[in-house]
């Protein structure tokens, strides 16, 4: 027994003994598995890193704004490039030092480094500078040198990498600082005519040429575009601005901020072809540097009045709406009526008050004995929130090339009182080689008078185009004449009550 006991005992040490080994161990020695186990990122202060060319020296300092390139250009710095830059430093990873001193640094890539790396400290103190050579081929390790010491050192082969760092990379990419919420106006021009938008409360509004409903989705996300535009890289105090198309921009793009209305001006002008890429090319009025951003960025910027003009078909308060006119080209048309009847009382909002019935609203279609509510309601939702996606055309002076020279559907809107609000205008009309052949004809819709041809999703002509047996309900059966009901009259004899089983026992 008392063997036993030791033997367990035993066991149990030995489980210890490997738990603290496995788990435990390497927590106590972490630091030591690091470069510079002391160092504390949050209190570096300067980052120099000097590339195999002598003269290309980059030099980042915390500022009270944050990081901040000073050579060899002075800019704001990307603020997570460079925090990631100097974690890349101060917990790099130590995986061995070579025990023998190298009797050449050729091989490790150490006599001309690929680049090397110096951190100065919020105190003053600065880190021994890492010398970065060669990539081993087995391992997935990179050849370090600290100065001052001889020896030759191994680290994960993403320190390479991450060392690796171009002026462009750590420079702050964004072309125009602000945030969307704080501007109050936007003016463009360089398209066929100048125009400009302003904010009121939280909606937009065309100001000029002439005061319009704007539509605000697109006016927030043609700023999204604006605040979110990147450089891929720069081109600092150009010669001359005619290679960059800037001498003649394509747009000039401005925001007024705040609410000093601090201008900002985005000039945006040529695209070249790059190595990798084609660019185009914008610049910040005030700025000397010109900003190369992806191509694609063209298409977000390249915005005329049109795009921004509110293509709501017609506005109007669902609540006052009291008729529906429809008339079709292609047969009789019908006409929708809103009547109010009290409905279920509802508890008086003051104790002790009178109970007020709330009004229950209901659509029927003229002349029909019944209205099917459920079509009839859709249908006027839908006029209700009637949009076009896209401008057709903008004070057209001919609308026949979108069939509403002669409309499918006219859809004339009255209020209560029967006094017009407004007349809507619809129609298919294929172009030569426009149009889906399986979703129709593309749609297109105006309100009769406007200046506007807006083109209609290819689903919601279809949610448009009912005819009067679509609103109207099919009539209820008629009843038994074997069960007419008590208050017809009728002396015929009522069936007789259905047996009931006898009770059990009885």
């Amino acid at each position: 027994m008392r063997f036993r006991n030791t033997l367990l005992l035993a066991l149990l040490f030995l489980g210890l003994g490997a738990y603290l080994y496995v788990y435990e161990a390497p927590k106590l020695d972490d630091k030591a598995k690091h470069l510079f186990p002391d160092a504390d990122p949050e209190q570096v202060s300067e980052v120099t890193l000097q590339h195999a060319d002598p003269g290309s020296v980059i030099v980042l300092k915390k500022t009270g704004d944050g990081w901040r390139l000073t050579k060899p250009v002075d800019a704001r710095a990307d603020q997570e490039a460079v925090k990631n830059l100097v974690h890349a430093v101060t917990d790099a990873e130590l995986k061995r030092t070579l025990d023998e001193k190298p009797k050449s640094l050729a091989e490790f890539g150490l006599d001309k480094p690929a680049v090397r790396v110096t951190l100065a400290m919020a105190d003053g103190k600065k880190l021994p500078t890492v010398e970065v050579g060669k990539t081993s081929p087995v391992g997935w390790s990179t050849f370090i040198r600290l100065e001052g010491d001889d020896q030759v050192k191994l680290v994960p082969s993403a320190f390479h990498f991450g060392m690796d760092r171009q002026v462009k990379d750590l420079r702050d990419k964004a072309v125009l600082e602000f945030k969307q919420d704080d501007v109050r106006a936007v003016s463009i021009a360089g398209t066929d005519a100048p125009f400009k938008l302003i904010r009121s409360d939280e909606t937009w509004k065309i100001a000029e040429p002439k005061p319009m409903p704007a539509d605000d989705s697109e006016v927030r996300s043609f700023l999204s575009s604006l605040e979110t535009l990147r450089a891929t890289d720069f081109h600092d105090a150009p010669k001359a601005l005619d290679e960059f198309g800037l001498d003649k921009p394509r747009r000039t793009i401005r925001i007024e901020v705040g609410k000093d209305g601090a201008a900002k001006e985005l000039l945006v002008g040529g695209e070249r072809q790059a190595e990798k890429q084609k660019d185009l090319y914008v610049k910040v009025s005030g700025n000397d540097t010109v900003y190369a951003v992806a191509a694609s960025s063209w298409s977000s910027l390249d915005r005329a009045l049109k795009d921004f003009r509110d293509k709501t078909l017609l506005a109007f308060d669902r609540d006052a709406l009291g008729a529906i006119e429809v008339a079709r080209k292609d047969g009789p048309g019908y006409r929708l009526t809103k009547t109010s009847s009290p409905a279920a009382s509802t508890p008086a909002a003051t104790p002790g008050a009178a109970e007020k019935p709330a009004a229950e609203t209901k659509w029927t279609i003229e002349g029909e004995k019944a209205s099917n509510d459920l079509e009839i309601g859709q249908l006027v939702s839908d006029l209700h929130t009637l949009k076009g996606y896209e401008i057709a055309a903008a004070e057209p002076a001919d609308v026949s090339p979108y069939g509403l020279d002669n409309p499918d559907l006219r859809f004339s809107f009255y209020d209560a009182a029967g006094k017009p609000i407004g007349t809507v205008i619809v129609a298919q009309k294929a172009a030569e080689g426009d149009g889906d052949a399986a979703a129709g004809p593309p749609a297109y819709a105006m309100v009769e008078g406007g200046d506007l041809v807006l083109r209609l999703r290819d689903y919601v002509y279809s949610h448009l185009d009912k005819k009067r047996a679509d609103l109207a309900a099919a009539e209820p059966a008629a009843a038994s004449a074997a069960n007419p009901s008590p208050e017809s009259g009728s002396t015929a004899p009522s069936a007789p009550p259905a047996e009931v089983a006898p009770a059990p026992g009885s």
